[in-house]
């Protein structure tokens, strides 16, 4: 008996994809996460989405209908997608410290309350995902380091509000630095994913 597919969402956060480096990352990714079993994957192309900041009007929209229970409005559509995934891969370029803000903007319009997560009688936050997984890739023209603190921060927020177990990273780094190799950089990035799906169970 087949295994079933499991449901990835790729949330897409490089601005220039078709020359990006993180997209090459992320597309070497999806690449080798399909031949590890079936996937049905949905794609989020965030600068496509436009997305918006909470403001006092849409926040109080968006209560109103969490009030009633009613997730069906297109201010949910993504919500309701990322609550339907069981794994997610974010790609993003490492920019100032952090990422591009059309990413934190994604987690400010998919953080609801009720239908992604939602908290304990003790007070606790409780994942309300299918989400068991998470890898986030990036890439950078120096070198991060210790400082990716837009990685603090999404795996801060997935495991901490929406609990989901596992959450890795993978990042290619150095890329513009006067005698290093762009192309050897991002090809040990690629073995080291490899690397990580031999070992895994299949």
């Amino acid at each position: 008996m087949a295994r079933p597919a499991t449901r990835l969402l790729f949330l897409d956060a490089c601005i220039r994809r078709e020359h990006s480096r993180t997209e090459a990352l992320a597309q070497a990714y999806l690449r080798l996460r399909q031949k590890q079993g079936p996937v049905e994957c949905q794609t989020v192309l965030l600068e496509e989405e436009a997305l918006l900041p909470l403001n006092g009007r849409r926040l109080q929209e968006r209560e109103e209908a969490i009030q009633r229970g009613d997730y069906r409005g297109e201010a949910f559509r993504l919500p309701r997608q990322l609550a339907w995934a069981q794994e997610l891969v974010i790609a993003a370029p490492y920019w100032d410290m952090s990422f591009p803000a059309s990413l934190k903007l994604y987690w400010e319009n998919c953080c609801v309350y009720g239908l992604t997560f939602r908290y304990t009688p003790e007070g606790q936050p409780q994942g309300l995902t299918a989400l068991q997984k998470a890898t986030y890739l990036t890439t950078s023209g120096g070198i991060i380091g210790k400082a990716d603190f837009g990685f603090l921060y999404l795996q801060g927020l997935l495991q901490g509000l929406l609990g989901v177990p596992t959450v890795e990273r993978f990042s290619a780094e150095g890329l513009d630095i006067l005698g290093n190799s762009p192309q050897e950089i991002l090809h040990r990035a690629r073995q080291e994913m490899e690397a990580h799906f031999l070992n895994m169970p299949r």
